[in-house]
């Protein structure tokens, strides 16, 4: 049986166990698929496999086993040396850790997701995944948390040299700030992405950056805050 075709049922076998109200049979079968696909040497098929998996986690209804099932997902991403391919596996794990909603098992995997998401050499695949784990954090109500790992991706997104790129990135966290509760918290940061914001030429990735910071001001709950930064905006726009 070619590669392909492999992953493909894997991943159809996948996203059915999943949905069956037996965790621990589904947890087994997991395992069995993640065995199976760990063996191929195409690195697309495997993270197609490993996303999957991770997905169809979120349809256990025992956290705790949801947790080993994501843990032994991440650990098989661990060799994967496309950045696309890792990349994309990591996202799949970090949002299935913020749909499962339990803080105490989660806390440790999303400290790992964050851990291999250092290692992505490319700036701008880094702060992306990081946002998604520091945003896996704000729905998990984890907020001081969410706030170090969005300051750790905002230093990854400076050096990135694309105007484009690194507007997104920039939006991406910008939108996740304005979600964390703590104004004083929020306003950092958004401090920040507006200082960053700064350095881009290109005038339409910019505006892009600061009506997304000028959103995210806009959920603030401290008036005095908000009017500072959105006079910041406003300098930085003009």
């Amino acid at each position: 049986q070619d590669e392909y075709s492999k992953s493909v049922v894997l991943n159809l076998v996948a996203q059915s166990y999943g949905k069956l109200n037996d965790p621990q049979l589904a947890a087994t079968v997991f395992s069995q698929a993640i065995t199976a696909i760990t063996l191929t040497p195409d690195e697309s098929n495997k993270a197609f496999v490993l996303q999957a998996i991770a997905t169809a986690s979120t349809q256990l209804a025992e956290p705790s086993i949801a947790a080993q099932v994501l843990d032994q997902t991440l650990t098989s991403s661990t060799p994967i040396r496309d950045e696309y391919n890792k990349t994309s596996v990591l996202h799949a794990i970090a949002n299935a850790a913020s749909q499962l909603g339990d803080p105490k098992s989660f806390m440790d995997l999303l400290n790992q997701t964050l851990s291999s998401a250092i290692s992505i050499q490319d700036g701008y695949r880094r702060a992306d995944i990081m946002q998604t784990i520091a945003n896996s954090h704000v729905q998990l109500n984890n907020f001081q948390s969410a706030a170090t790992i969005l300051n750790q991706a905002l230093s990854t997104a400076v050096p990135i040299k694309s105007d484009s790129s690194k507007s997104i990135v920039l939006r991406a966290i910008a939108e996740s700030a304005g979600e964390i509760t703590d104004p004083s918290t929020a306003s950092n940061l958004l401090k920040q992405i507006i200082f960053t914001a700064a350095s881009i030429e290109s005038e339409a990735n910019k505006a892009d950056v600061l009506g997304a910071i000028a959103k995210a001001i806009a959920q603030l709950t401290d008036r005095k805050i908000a009017l500072g930064l959105l006079d910041q905006t406003l300098s930085t726009a003009a």
